[in-house]
């Protein structure tokens, strides 16, 4: 996508990706990691995502239970470009529907951005 769009495309990732966010699949193959600062850097050669919903499994919070474990199989990964908004969410259209990502999940300040 960046060879196509550029460096500074704005990408969402979002799904149920049946692994949790410190899987080897989702940290070294999609490459997305809970290191706001890692994913901003410009000294990075590779492109990372940054893993919102990573901060939610300490707090026992989880999209999947399974036993006593909670699971955060179901993501959202941004990348460097939406992680450097000023905004603090963004109304994402897509044909006759909306969503609303609420940019809390990484600490940015008040206004709001559509897509």
């Amino acid at each position: 996508m960046y060879e196509e769009q550029g460096a500074d495309t704005n990408i969402l990732l979002m799904g149920d990706f049946n692994d949790n966010p410190f899987n080897k699949s989702i940290t070294q193959y999609l490459m997305a990691i809970n290191n706001k600062v890692f994913v901003k850097s410009n000294r990075v050669r590779l492109k990372y995502f940054y893993n919102v919903m990573h901060r939610f499994l300490d707090a026992q919070i989880g999209t999947f239970v399974f036993g006593n474990e909670y699971n955060m199989l179901d993501q959202f990964m941004i990348s460097k470009s939406i992680l450097s908004e000023k905004q603090n969410c963004l109304l994402i259209k897509y044909g006759s529907h909306y969503l609303l990502l609420r940019t809390y999940f990484w600490d940015v300040p008040e206004t709001c951005k559509v897509w």
